[in-house]
């Protein structure tokens, strides 16, 4: 079949209709100029043919546009002249594409639309729409290989970058609004996730969330730096339901996985500036090329600032200010057809305020009771004692490896990752000088990361590794009560060492059905010090303790029709036992675990249409969750059991060759089945609350909506001297309550987001955009303790203006 230069072929693609009986025969081709990971699907689609290559041919080429009927053959030609890639054989319906020497790196004949940054303005490039009738294909990494998502047996919301910013989420906080089944929260600068009513309130160091954050499949395991900007994105996974084996810490209720874009050999780039209301500005650029045959190279930066979007009722002004600074950048080199490396850097540097400028919940704080003056009486307002510090600062290099080895693939992750969070906030949410809290962390982190997986023929396929993992987490935080001179409440230090090995196979059965069985076992040890100068006497503690578990998964899939399939999945996870940084104790809490049964169908009954829909039942016992201690302190506990069950919708539509649809739906069942001695507040009458002990089986889980939708809709038109764009997006959330007595409430709420762009030939960008249009007051978190409840808001109705340009 033509030369392979050694390399490992294996099945790229096959995507066949019975549209035709031959390739020979002229077909009707509406493919636009893009990546060819996506431009080549569509033109086997089309054809009706069936296409082999190289797993890393295809990657980091851009194919130009083919439009109108003509023959399969010189479709094929059109789509990849200039392309470095070429046609190597074909037979019958099957054709074979690899490498052109030399030329493999030349820019296409026709590049209309170069990657955008992930800050490029909240509409998709007119290159994101394909040809009429066709719903995109996305490719994802959900199970540790790149497969298209319609393949993967598991419950995955994979959105590329241009999708995102179409629908205006350029930070981490907005992805709830796209991604069904998920809820964001922010406890003063920590991001506390939710899937399906997993999720915990992780605010201490060595406390990690149990909804994991990967970046380029790096585990995060920081939860103050989850809030960041889409910088650079290529697309975002969202994995519900535990991912024990293959991807094990802290994954007990999903992960987020932000894939950033890789250097490619073609010279392009973007730079924008956006306006908006509340003194917001930001600009950002990026760039990416050649440094020779086999090295390539991107940068990106980013600076946003604006002036706060509370209104301080102690001087009138703003307060809740944000200014962030980020840049990463990439080498990739490619020495042989068979191998690649990438060598990754980031820096980031903020100080947000905006989720510190809190306020009481209808006015209940122990202030009232200590001369608070200027009490807020709307959301987003405020009047605090001092100015909230937010700031944080973070470090990362990765360093990412592939090689083929015949029939084996090889990966290797390395990564090292160095942040500081100062968190200064005031504790009672009033201008009484009653308490704050002036929080200091720190935490390096090394992991590495070996993956062996099978790239050949056959009915069975498989993928094994090891990973290790060490942190060391530190804890100074500072607490000043009214009356008192600063005191060192504790200096304390978590290490935590963790290794696995893991392995899961994947067995056909017949071509229809197919057998998955994997596991993975953990092994984790932790040690606590920790100095306590809040007494008469300093007093310290040394305790360590280890954990051990086994986590499968057992999955069976079935093609009941050429574009749709079922499955059904069993599997387990697992977050070790932490000690309680916050409370002080030698004791951990013990590991919590859930078992998850998962059922669904995705399914092309068009060429226009995609359905997906998944459904689950949760056994979720011994759960850590966080509580406030009488002197605000966050500490950790284990619950009972939860129940969970629920299910959800996404339904993708390319309408019209201009027109693509989108609508997410999620419903949920969480409630706890067993949970003794739950501490909980109650409002005392003048202000502050009482904590008292409840059995809180029956109560709801915190942040678990009944039901969520998400609509959206991108029109792209030309209309010969320049593109119209036009986006819009609904999002609606249920009620959901912040505590375990289901006293605090976050009504149920829509929001609308939307744009009108206007783009040049010279691809020239001009965006007027506006989020939060229905001005809904959203809460990003309330926290309540023996000092009262307070809450912050999310962003209020916000518009402005942006200017791109693409190069």
């Amino acid at each position: 079949m033509g030369p392979t230069n050694n390399a490992a072929w294996r099945l790229a693609l096959l995507l066949s209709t019975s549209a035709i009986s031959s390739p020979a025969l002229a077909e009707q081709f509406n493919i636009d100029a893009g990546e060819a990971q996506a431009t080549i699907p569509k033109f086997a689609e089309q054809a009706g043919v069936q296409i082999l290559a190289p797993a890393n041919t295809l990657r980091g080429v851009r194919t130009n546009e083919v439009h109108g009927t003509m023959s399969p053959q010189v479709a094929a030609q059109r789509l990849i002249a200039g392309s470095g890639l070429r046609l190597l054989s074909q037979e019958g319906r099957t054709i074979l594409i690899g490498k052109a020497q030399p030329a493999r790196r030349q820019p296409p004949a026709r590049m209309t639309q170069p990657t955008p940054s992930p800050q490029a303005p909240p509409a998709p490039a007119p290159s994101a729409v394909t040809g009429a009738g066709v719903v995109d294909d996305i490719v994802v990494t959900a199970d540790r290989r790149e497969r298209r998502l319609q393949d993967v047996p598991i419950a995955v919301t994979a959105l590329s970058g241009e999708s995102l910013v179409a629908q205006g989420v350029t930070q981490t906080i907005q992805l709830p609004q796209v991604v069904p089944g998920l809820v964001l929260a922010r406890n003063t600068t920590i991001l506390q996730p939710s899937i399906r009513g997993v999720g915990s309130r992780a605010s201490t160091a060595g406390d990690e969330s149990n909804v994991a954050i990967y970046i380029d499949g790096i585990y995060q395991p920081t939860s103050y730096t989850g809030v960041f900007d889409l910088l650079q994105v290529d697309r975002v996974e969202v994995l519900r339901g535990p991912q024990g084996t293959l991807f094990g810490r802290n994954a007990t209720g999903g992960l987020i996985n932000v894939i950033t874009a890789n250097p490619k050999f073609d010279f392009s780039g973007n730079a924008q500036v956006r306006a908006g209301r509340f003194g917001e500005r930001s600009i950002q650029g990026y760039v990416t090329g050649p440094i020779s045959q086999k090295i390539a190279f991107d940068v990106g930066a980013y600076y946003y600032r604006d002036h706060g979007y509370v209104r301080d009722l102690n001087d009138g002004g703003r307060t809740g200010r944000r200014r962030s600074f980020a840049t990463r950048g990439k080498l990739l080199f490619e020495p042989t057809d068979t191998s690649r490396s990438v060598l990754s850097l980031s820096y980031m540097n903020g100080n947000d305020q905006s989720a510190l400028a809190v306020q009481p919940v209808d006015n209940q704080t122990i202030g009232r009771s200590q001369g608070a003056t200027n009490l807020p009486a709307k959301p987003w307002q405020s009047s605090l004692s001092l100015n909230p510090i937010g700031r944080i600062r973070q470090f990362s290099a990765a360093w990412l490896n592939h090689v083929e080895l015949g029939g084996v693939d090889l990966d290797l992750a390395t990564a090292y990752q160095a942040d500081r969070l100062r968190s200064l906030t005031d504790s009672d949410a009033s201008n009484a000088p009653v308490q704050f809290t002036d929080t200091h962390q720190r935490s390096r982190t090394l992991s590495q990361e070996i993956r062996l997986s099978s790239n050949g023929g056959g009915p069975f396929t498989w993928i094994a590794g090891g990973y290790g993992f060490l942190n060391k987490a530190y804890y100074y935080p500072i607490q000043t009560v009214r009356g008192t001179r600063p005191i060192n409440i504790q200096d304390a230090r978590n290490i935590t060492k963790s290794l696995a090995a893991f392995a899961e196979g994947t067995y056909a059965v017949t071509d229809a059905l197919s057998l998955t069985v994997g596991g993975r076992y953990s092994y984790e040890h932790r040690r606590f010090t920790a100095t306590n100068t809040n007494t008469v006497n300093t007093v310290s503690i040394d305790p360590r303790t280890s954990f051990k578990q086994f986590t499968p998964r057992a999955i069976v899939k079935y093609d009941i029709a050429p574009r749709a399939n079922i499955y059904a999945s069993y599997s387990r996870g697992f977050k070790s036992g932490v000690f309680n940084t916050g409370g002080r104790s030698p004791l951990p809490v013990e590991p919590e675990k859930i078992t998850a049964y998962e059922g669904g169908i995705k399914a092309d009954p068009l060429s226009w249409l995609r359905t997906n829909l998944s459904v689950f039942f949760y056994d979720y016992k011994d759960i850590q969750l966080s509580q406030r201690d009488p002197n605000g302190v966050s500490i950790l506990q284990n619950a009972g059991v939860a129940r969970m069950k629920g299910g959800e919708l996404e339904v993708t539509a390319q309408a019209t060759r201009d027109l693509s649809l989108r609508a997410a739906a999620s419903y949920l069942d969480a409630k706890f089945r067993k949970f003794d001695n739950a501490v909980v507040t109650v409002p005392l009458p003048n202000g502050g609350n009482n904590q008292i002990a409840i059995d809180a089986a029956g109560k709801d889980s915190i942040r678990a909506p009944k039901f969520t939708l998400n609509v959206s809709g991108t029109y792209q038109r030309d209309l010969g001297p320049g593109t119209l764009g036009l986006t819009a997006s609904v999002f609606y959330s249920d009620k959901f309550f912040w505590d375990y007595l289901n006293r605090l409430k976050q009504p149920h709420y829509a929001i609308a987001n939307g744009e009108i762009s206007w783009t040049t030939p010279g691809q020239l960008r001009i965006g007027i955009y506006g989020t939060n249009l229905t001005n809904k007051a959203v809460q990003s978190n309330v926290v309540t303790s023996t000092l009262g409840d307070y809450a912050s808001y999310q962003r209020p109705r916000s518009y402005g203006v942006s200017v791109a340009q693409e190069f």
